[in-house]
C-alpha cells in the first residue's frame, strides 16, 4: 500500500521503501538527513491500558517493546546514528510517560527534546545528530 501512494504521488521515484527490523536492512552510512519511527513503546505491563482497537487489529510485534516499553528504541537509537550524516535528525513517537527516559538515552545527539501532542502530553522525540 505504501508503495502505491507514492506512485499516485508521484513521489515513486524518489521515496525507497524497506522492509526491516528496525534498521538492519538500511544502510547505516551517515548518509541520512532524518530517521523518522513510531516504533513499539507499549510496556508489557500496560497491555491494560492500550486501545481496544488496538489490541483487535494490531499485531503485538507493532506495539510491544518489552518490560519497560524501550526495547526497539534502544536498538533504534545507535542504528540511526550511524545512518545519520552529522546534523541529521531523529524523530520517533514515544508513549505518554516515556519523554525522560527516552531522552536519557539519546546518546550522540544533541538538542534533544520532547515534543507536546495538541493535549500537551510529550509523545515525540526529536534529536540532532553530533
Amino acid at each position: 500500500m505504501r508503495w502505491l501512494n507514492a506512485a499516485r504521488l508521484e513521489l515513486d521515484s524518489r521515496v525507497r521503501f524497506v522492509y526491516s527490523d528496525v534498521l538492519d536492512e538500511v544502510a547505516r552510512d551517515g548518509t541520512y538527513d532524518f530517521v523518522v519511527s513510531n516504533p513499539p513503546y507499549v510496556a508489557l505491563s500496560e497491555a491494560d491500558k492500550v486501545q481496544d482497537v488496538v489490541k483487535k487489529y494490531e499485531p503485538k510485534v507493532a506495539v510491544f517493546a518489552g518490560e519497560h516499553g524501550l526495547d526497539m528504541i534502544r536498538k533504534l537509537i545507535p542504528q540511526a546514528h550511524a545512518a545519520l550524516r552529522f546534523g541529521g535528525y531523529l524523530v520517533m513517537e514515544i508513549g505518554f510517560s516515556m519523554s525522560e527516559a527516552v531522552i536519557g538515552i539519546m546518546l550522540g545527539f544533541e538538542e534533544v527534546r520532547a515534543v507536546p501532542d495538541l493535549a500537551g502530553i510529550p509523545r515525540v522525540v526529536v534529536g540532532r545528530k553530533t
